[in-house]
């Protein structure tokens, strides 16, 4: 049946304020369903699908009364998923949605914009099942419009003919309250609005591109006034039955708006600015002064209140800003702009504590407020369905609108009333399922309860409410008579003749009473003459003839007749009258463009009931043909876009007010005519009534029945109607002035539109002339809609006017061949000419002829504004200014229109007059319309780039089409993109007349066509460059410029004592020529050693060398010899300072082979260990400086020793810059990159393109096709420079630009590491590696894949040979190698190099900082330029004159740049000395040194790109927009006409591979955590070690046991293998990290050794004693003693040694307990610690432990110390007997003493037995 959605964020509220988050709660509250028609039917419709809640239902279905809770933690398992809910509960809720009546009215004020339609209209107010004729529910409602015929508005569409009587409905109906609801969600809404208004307003005005300060002012207004909106909000109280959503609501908006009341108030007043009208931007402040004693003003206010604070810093005053945006998506950036931290925001931007550095960043804040108080404007408990009003003609409906119940609710408070109650609005009908509009309705609608009906409801200003009863009298005509009887319904019925309404059967509700008798009421719509609004019109005349059975057509046998296209009789053509207002402009001719014959004629068996055809056949006795004939409206002179609309005279109806028609289903007409069979007439009864109470007729079928109970009677609902006094009905006249429109859609395969616009106001409509093949038609036309009827007062008017419609079409004729078209517009083009406009709309013929049906009109947008109603007395100038609209379409924006609308009142003065008529149209007036100027725009089209293939072929063969001011410009195609992309001829201008002011300045479209087989020209992409005011310059400027730059080179040239330097500057072919002769790098002896041949690859640099094949194409490569200008004394010549590389040496450089890989081994950190090195001892600080990898480092700021080492040894450094390069610097200053896209005729679906390459990076969009690289100049020109233009090819200001050949490169992608990339395997890793790909070769660094590293180190170089501009992208991405499957892509970035290598900022190669030529250095100078020539080329490219060098008096080196002089600073660049590399520097002497020194000086202050990393985001197409990494990274591009530098070696540090020495000799007062069984304090020591990450690996020592003294020997040998990089003091290991790994995983620790004193147990686990962690990098000196081993070793500042340096070190260390967070003392440990290299161990070797070989000597331990389980009689006498040696003596002979005393005494009896029996 139906679906509702909640959305979970709109019922809950998550906070970490437990006051103010809730979980999800809903109601008791009804929810309203809406969906498919309530048809009732049993067949399915096609709108069912509207019931699933996918899209917005066109009907309403019902509501639900329900309650929604959430609990949190395990649900109950007592209670039931379903369950009947206790009727008490039912009770208590339904107490509390008690209803109240309300009355909802609507005044349909205008009808328009409805296509034409042969039955009558009218219109269905429903709201729930009120209204609504489909219910059920049986409830009567007046809620449907008098059913009428709409009249034609003379151009397209069609009107309700309403006038003065205008027909409205009246529900009344029954719900619960929910006003204070509305009344909330209009309050917030309302401060939105005004809010977003302000803020559009200022934007207007920074489009104007007024002055910065005018508009940080208007935006300080703008925060003021928004300020003033959030503190001036006032919230309704909430009621009694009020939910707990509602209150939870309600107390988060009262808290949000409650901190912004406690801010502050705004003080500061901002006065002045109009932001209304953009183009005035002056700020109504007197002048400086005034602004300084406002400010004064208020800072003695504050110090009067002690609020003033004097800070010790004054910069401490103010916090600036960020330059760039924050990013609402970042986690700290949301906690920053929460809410309330927001509105301080924009108190403090107010009040200048806080800064910002542009007016964007001051503007994202105020979007920011507005945004988050936008997430609060919301209501999803509003239960009243929404209002729909349905457009029906007969049973169909046709189209609707739906209108929420909360725009047109009443309530006493005026911001909380809907927006549209009470007051006239304007809705557009849409078809069901479909964006076409259907209709336009200006309704007056009021929604309110009862008890306001009274006292707040009003109807339309200067209207009367009327109610009238309807009945229609019907009758037939029967043998030319006219009668009752046969009639298919009943005498007197409803419109549809379904019911009996007799006239007597009429009963007045109670209340109501009728007002007068019954009168006839005629149809409007058929009073309009036929020719309503027409100014053409096409006369039709059938000349008909009749023939017997089997006689020929001839003049004797035929009868001729003359009938009208309706069948009527006509005199013939001859006889035919011209109407009066009227003129003929043909003669009559024969219509032949049917399906007729020669003759015209078409043959039917019977004049009047047969049925024609072309075919003539021998029992057919008719046939006719058609003459036609056009005539004019005669208008008022000059008066163009006047239009008559009149009624028919009396003579026209009938006088009984009977309407004709042939049948009662079609239309009726007022004169009587041949065909017709029936006819009616409308009778109607006026009711009155003083209280406002339900409106339903009782009908009984018999009127003497109705006093009994069970008469038969039905309910029948009146007509109501907003009548005006005809004094209050007044005529306006619209002038709607459209002078352009830009950025429309391409809808014509050409990628062009041929658009037209049609003007729609109240019941008159209006077009403009067509514009052929343009998206940016300018159509300076002003169309007059006049006579239009306005039944408003003129205050109401000027309040709130109607609205204005545009809507823009594009025509297609249909019956002009497509290709022909083309080829048509395209050799006009060519040519230089525009295509003509031609003129449509204005002749639209009532009989339709067969060339209108030909033509096809795609809708393009629509636009929807208000005009501006001019008061009386009207005045030539008014004020009224163009603006731009934006162009609506169904999905998007689809262009701006650039009109105004003036509104006129007839009769309230003489009105201005009208503009002067140019080509058959009125055009925009001179006082409105933009200045212009003739404007030369200069393009530099310098190729086009990465174009997709079209229709699954590539495109070979593009040329450009550039449109700017309804002019055009034809590129010469390129001849193949393959070979060479980029155009032959850069250079190209055209003069067109462009307004003055930038805010009204057309677009600039470009258009790319590829040039196929058989004259195919399709259109491959468009792009559209509207905002182009950076391209606007001043000629006059840029020439006073030059001549200033002159005078001060002059100046400058006086002060050196130089000649005029104003010399021409080297040109393009003398730099080329330049740059080929000169050597890579400098030669200052080194020549041999710099240059490289790129054939084979330089020695020890791990570089992937692959080279993409030639091109077949040969160019000519001979160059000018260089012209030299004589050096004089005074000026320095480039052959004395700096010696050319002897060619003769076999340096030239020679281009690689096609298709040459080399690869080389890894270069080694440490250089072979030389006997020198031996005895030399090597600073360790050296080796820290002694790799790229330092400085490395030192850029990522790492470590603070780096740092320190660089600055205090003026080391060169490099920039680590933390985004792509291409956004801190400018590469376009030579040329932009534009994006094409695919034309909008192209776009069929949202699906993405199935070319990976149209997505850009970071998720671009899908319909890119390829890139457009050139720029533009715009600058005014004279009349003279104009003239001059076209006779000759004028002087262009782009000059001095680089070629556009051809050119072969070495590109060199340097890639050091990786950041934070996305893992991909299962366990969070991924095994990264490289793939660089460049035109048609990739390189795949797959075999060197780093294991298991989301940060990896690659270290890795890639050389490729390209071609520019054929392979101008570098892509480098990271894959994640997998052993099993594809690899998949982690993301990718694409590098432009042909931007970099053409800017003048040396992007091709980071500029170094200081000229160092020794190439050992890792710092060396690593361009193939030198300084000089770097320098030489900026001058060229930014049009300055070569640099100039000289020396003054006192030896200074000075240059003349840029018309400044620049002196080569004292510090100069350094250089290495020889000996010590990278130890110390030493500044260089030599001449040719010091001018590339200055060079390089003065190439940092221009602002050139320093030697540099840039980090690059990877994106991923599978994860479009979202991060996946980062690059640090940087590309080199060298030409191959230069000599090639030696790369830079970023191979990874390998490590060195060294052995760890430890021996454990003793341990000393090891605390003793064990008692023996004599009770004596113990422990069984002994130590192990290991090392970080190792320990799996430990080792450890023999036990020594039982000590009682805490002493313990050993000897002990460990060895540790271990390979360490000691630049950066990590060691490097490789092992599985988990045992299912295949490959072992690399990872760098730190070098810390892990040394712990151990007690071992036998039935436990053995107790740790104590222990020591010792990185080995920075140990602490070991003392000689064990007395002096304390703690306090760890503690001091000195004393630190590093092993790696020493490589021995031996002494005691302490160890410790910290296991409670305090050092404890727990031992002392006697080790020798000594590192050796891997040589070193072999030649010194030693074993484990005792073992050969260096086996160390037992130690001497006690006799005590062994294992008792193998020795216990040697334990009994160590232990016991030494201790209790005399106790066990004495204790045996007590023993002894008592065997004997107990052996006495057994045997004492028996033996004096014995004796005395014996004896």
């Amino acid at each position: 049946i139906s679906t509702k959605l909640l959305k979970i964020s709109q019922i809950s509220y998550s906070s970490t304020d437990a006051d103010l988050g809730f979980k999800p709660t809903f109601g008791p509250a009804y929810v309203p369903l809406y969906g498919s028609l309530r048809e009732y039917s049993e067949v399915s419709s096609k709108y069912n699908d509207l019931n699933k809640g996918d899209e917005p239902g066109i009907a309403y279905r019902g509501r639900i009364l329900m309650e929604l809770n959430a609990n949190m933690g395990e649900a109950d398992p007592n209670i039931k998923n379903k369950s009947t809910i206790p009727d008490d509960q039912i009770s208590d809720v339904m107490s509390n949605l008690r209803r109240h009546k309300y009355h909802l009215f609507t005044a349909f004020d205008m009808g328009s914009m409805i296509k034409q339609m042969d039955s009558q209209i009218e219109f269905e107010v429903s709201i729930g099942e009120y209204g609504n004729s489909l219910s059920m529910s049986g409830s009567c409602h007046p809620s449907t419009t008098q059913p009428c015929h709409a009249v034609y508005d003379g151009t397209h569409y069609y009107f309700m003919p309403w006038s003065a009587s205008k027909p409205a409905v009246i529900i009344h109906s029954e719900w619960e309250d929910v006003e204070f609801r509305a009344e909330a969600y209009n309050v917030m809404h309302w401060t939105l609005e005004h809010m977003e208004e302000e803020v559009r307003k200022y934007k207007m005005i920074a489009l104007a591109r007024a002055d910065e300060s005018k508009l940080n002012v208007g935006l300080n207004q703008v925060i003021h006034n928004i300020l003033h909106q959030l503190k001036t909000i006032a919230l309704p109280s909430l009621p009694e039955h009020a939910n707990n959503l509602d209150k939870n609501w309600h107390k988060i908006r009262l808290l949000q708006i409650g901190l912004m009341k406690q801010e502050k108030e705004v003080t500061p007043e901002f006065v002045g600015i109009d932001l209304e009208s953009p183009d005035d931007v002056i700020i109504d402040i007197a002048d400086a002064d005034r602004l300084a004693r406002i400010e004064e003003e208020q800072e003695e206010e504050a110090e009067a209140e002690g609020e003033l604070i004097e800070l010790e810093d004054p910069a401490e005053r103010t916090l600036t800003l960020p330059a760039q945006t924050p990013d609402p998506q970042d986690e700290d950036t949301e906690k920053q702009t929460s809410f309330g931290s927001c509105i301080e925001q924009l108190e403090a931007l107010l009040h200048g504590s806080l800064q910002a550095e542009s007016l964007d960043t001051k503007l994202y804040y105020v979007d920011n407020v507005i945004s988050r108080f936008k997430a609060l404007c919301f209501e999803t408990q509003m239960s009243i369905p929404d209002v729909f009003v349905w457009m029906m003609s007969g049973t169909s409906r046709i189209a609707y609108t739906r209108i929420p119940i909360h725009e047109i609710i009443y309530t006493p408070n005026e911001h909380g009333r809907g927006k549209h109650c009470g007051r006239a609005a304007s809705f557009f009908l849409k078809k069901p399922r479909k964006e076409k509009v259907g209709a336009h309705l200006a309704l007056n609608m009021w929604f309110g309860k009862f008890e306001h009906v009274a006292g707040a409801f009003k109807t339309p200003s200067g209207s009367e409410v009327t109610v009238y009863a309807e009945t229609y009298e019907n009758q037939l005509s029967f043998m030319g008579n006219w009668t009752t009887k046969m009639l298919p319904r009943p005498k007197f019925s409803d419109v549809s003749g379904k019911y009996e309404i007799p006239k007597e059967s009429f009963a007045p509700p109670d209340g109501w009473n009728f007002d007068g008798d019954w009168v006839v009421s005629v149809d409007k719509a058929i009073t309009f003459d036929n020719e309503q609004g027409l100014t053409e019109f096409r006369e039709a005349v059938f000349e008909g003839q009749t023939r017997n059975p089997g006689a020929k057509w001839s003049a004797k046998s035929t009868e001729t007749w003359w009938t009208d296209e309706k069948g009527e009789t006509s005199p013939p053509i001859d006889d035919v009258p011209c109407k009066e207002g009227w003129k003929w402009t043909t003669d009559w001719v024969l219509d032949i463009q049917r399906a007729v014959d020669s003759q015209g004629f078409e043959y039917a068996d019977d004049a009047d009931m047969g049925s024609y055809g072309p075919v003539e056949r021998n029992y057919h006795l008719a046939r006719r043909r058609l003459w036609a004939r056009v005539r004019e409206r005669t208008t008022p002179e000059g008066n163009v876009g006047w239009v008559q609309f009149q009624s028919k005279t009396d003579e026209d109806r009938d006088p009984e007010g009977w309407e004709y028609s042939k049948l009662f289903t079609t239309k009726f007409h007022l004169k009587e005519k041949t065909f017709d069979m029936v006819r009616r007439r409308r009778w109607n009864r006026k009711l009155v009534s003083e209280v406002p109470v339900p409106i339903t007729f009782t009908v009984f079928k018999d009127i003497d029945d109705k006093d009994k109970d069970n008469a038969e009677r039905f309910n029948i609902a009146p007509r109501i109607m907003t009548e005006y006094p005809p004094q209050d009905v007044r005529k306006y006249q619209l002038r709607a002035y459209l002078y352009q429109a830009r950025g429309l859609l391409g809808a014509d395969p050409t990628g062009y539109s041929d658009p037209y616009a049609r003007v729609i106001f109240g019941n008159r409509s209006g077009v403009t002339q067509i514009i052929k093949q343009t998206c940016s038609p300018l159509w300076d036309t002003t169309v007059v809609l006049d006579n239009i009827e306005i039944c408003r007062e003129p205050e109401d008017i000027a309040i709130c006017p109607p609205d204005v419609i545009i809507e823009v079409f594009d025509e297609d004729p249909l019956h002009e061949g497509l290709h022909d078209k083309i080829k048509k517009i395209q050799h006009k083009k060519a040519k230089g000419e525009s295509p003509d406009a031609e003129v449509i709309g204005l002749s639209h013929f009532k009989s339709k002829s067969r060339a209108s049906a030909l033509v096809h009109h795609d809708k393009l947008g629509r636009v929807v504004c208000k005009p501006r109603l001019i008061q009386p007395p009207f005045a030539m100038d008014s004020g009224t200014r163009l603006t731009w609209f934006e162009i609506a379409g169904v999905k998007r924006s689809k262009g701006d229109l650039l009109a105004a609308f003036e509104l006129f009142e007839i009769g309230g003065g003489e009105l201005p007059p009208l503009p002067r008529i140019e080509n058959k149209r009125l055009i925009v007036p001179d006082h409105i319309r933009p200045k212009l100027a003739r404007t030369r725009v200069e393009f530099l089209t310098w190729g086009l780039r990465d174009l997709a293939a079209y229709k699954m072929a590539s495109v070979d063969s593009p040329h450009l089409e550039v449109e700017i001011g309804g002019q055009s410009l034809v590129i010469e195609k390129i001849k193949s993109v393959k070979k060479h992309s980029n155009f032959k001829n850069p250079h190209n201008f055209i003069d067109v007349m462009l307004p003055v002011d930038e805010i009204y300045l057309p677009p600039i479209n470009i258009r790319v066509l590829d040039n196929r087989s058989f004259g195919y020209t399709p259109l491959i992409g468009v792009c559209s460059v509207k905002n182009y005011g950076q391209y606007r310059t001043s000629y006059e400027a840029l020439m006073e410029l030059n001549e200033h730059m002159q005078t001060l080179a002059r100046n400058a040239n006086k002060e050196m004592n130089l000649e005029d330097p104003t010399t021409a500057s080297l040109t393009e072919l003398e730099l080329s020529a330049e740059m080929d002769s000169r050597s890579a790098t400098p030669n200052d002896g080194d020549v041999k050693e710099d240059a490289v041949q790129v054939k084979t690859a330089p020695a020890q640099v791990d570089a992937v060398v692959l080279e993409v094949g030639g091109d077949a194409e040969t160019e000519n490569s001979s160059k000018s010899a260089v012209k030299k200008s004589q050096s004089t004394e005074h000026l320095i010549d480039n052959d004395e300072l700096d010696a050319v590389p002897d060619q003769a040496d076999g340096h030239q450089q020679k281009p690689p082979e096609p298709g040459v890989v080399a690869t080389e081994p890894p270069l080694k950190n440490t250089p072979p260990k030389t006997k020198q090195d031996d005895d030399v001892h090597k600073d360790p600080d050296d080796v820290l400086v002694s790799d790229w990898w330092s400085k490395y480092y030192e850029a990522i700021g790492g470590d603070p020793k780096l740092k320190r080492l660089f600055r205090e040894r003026n080391l060169p450094t490099i920039k680590l810059y933390d985004r792509e390069l291409e956004k801190e610097f400018n590469f376009n200053d030579v040329m932009q990159t534009i994006p094409i896209s695919k034309p909008d005729n192209d776009i069929s679906s949202d699906e993405g393109s199935d070319d990976e390459e149209d997505k850009g990076e970071g998720g671009g969009s899908s319909h890119r096709v390829g890139y457009f690289k050139g720029s533009m100049k715009i600058y005014e020109i004279t009349e003279e420079m104009y003239e001059a233009g076209r006779k000759e090819q004028p002087k262009l200001l782009f000059s001095n630009l680089p070629t556009n050949q051809s050119l072969d490169v070495l590109i060199r992608v340097y890639v050091a590491a990786a950041v934070g990339l996305t893992p991909l395997d299962f366990g969070g890793s991924v095994d990264p590696y490289l793939v660089v790909k460049c035109g048609r070769t990739t390189i795949s660094d797959k075999d060197k894949y780093i294991r298991r590293n989301v940060n990896p180190i690659f270290g890795r170089m890639f050389q490729v040979r390209a071609k520019l501009p054929r392979d101008s992208k570098v892509s480098v991405s990271v894959f994640d190698h997998d052993l099993i499957g594809s690899n998949d892509m982690i993301g990718s970035t694409m590098i432009d190099v042909e931007d970099r290598y053409l800017s003048w900022r040396r992007a091709s190669c980071g500029v170094s900082q200081q000229y160092i030529k020794k190439r050992s250095s890792k710092d060396r100078w690593r361009d193939s330029l030198k300084p000089v020539d770097i320098l030489k080329r900026m001058c060229l490219l930014k049009g300055w004159t070569s640099p100039q060098f000289r020396r003054d008096a006192q030896g200074n080196l000075k240059v003349l740049v840029g018309g400044e002089v620049h002196i080569l600073e004292k510090k100069g660049p350094l250089q290495l000395k020889q000996g010590a590399e990278n130890a110390s520097v030493v500044p260089s002497t030599k001449p040719s040194s010091e001018r590339n020194e200055l060079a390089l000086q003065v190439l940092h202050k221009n602002g050139v790109t320093p030697e540099h990393l840039e980090t690059r985001t990877l994106y991923n197409d599978d994860c479009p927009g979202i991060p996946q990494g980062l690059l640090h990274m940087w590309i080199d591009i060298f030409p191959y006409n230069e000599s090639i530098p030696a790369p830079i070696v970023i191979n990874p540090r390998e490590p060195e591979k060294n052995v760890l020495r430890v021996v454990i000799w003793n341990t000393e007062d090891v605390i003793l955590e064990e008692t023996n069984i004599m009770g004596d304090e113990m422990s069984d020591i002994y130590v192990r070690t290991y090392l970080e990450g190792m320990k799996k690996k430990m080792q450890e020592t023999d036990v020594h046991y039982r000590s009682l003294t805490g002493v313990g020997n050993f000897n002990w040998r460990m060895i540790y293998p271990m390979d360490f990089i000691i630049q950066e003091n990590k060691m490097v290991q490789e092992k599985k990290l988990k045992f299912w790994h295949i490959e072992k995983t690399i990872s760098k620790v730190d070098p810390i050794l892990h040394v712990e004193v151990m007690d071992k147990d036998v039935f436990s686990k053995d107790d740790k004693l104590g222990w020591v962690h010792l990185d080995l990098s920075r140990l602490p000196a070991p003392r000689r003693t064990a007395k002096t081993c304390t703690l306090d070793m760890y503690e001091q500042d000195d004393g630190w040694i590093s092993l790696f340096d020493r490589r021995k070190a031996q002494g005691f260390w302490a160890v410790y307990d910290d296991s409670l967070g305090t050092r404890e003392l727990t031992g002392k440990v006697e080790m020798e610690l000594e590192i050796l290299t891997e040589a070193e161990a072999i030649e010194r070797p030693a074993g484990k432990g005792r073992e050969e070989p260096s086996a160390l000597d037992p130690p001497q331990r006690p006799e005590t110390s062994f294992n008792w389980l193998t020795n216990p009689w040697k334990v009994f006498v160590l232990l016991v007997w030494r201790k209790y040696k005399w106790y066990i003596i004495l204790g045996l002979l007590v023993i002894l003493l008592l065997i004997f005393v107990v052996l006495m005494a057994y045997t004492a009896p028996a033996a004096i037995n014995n004796a005395i029996f014996s004896g």
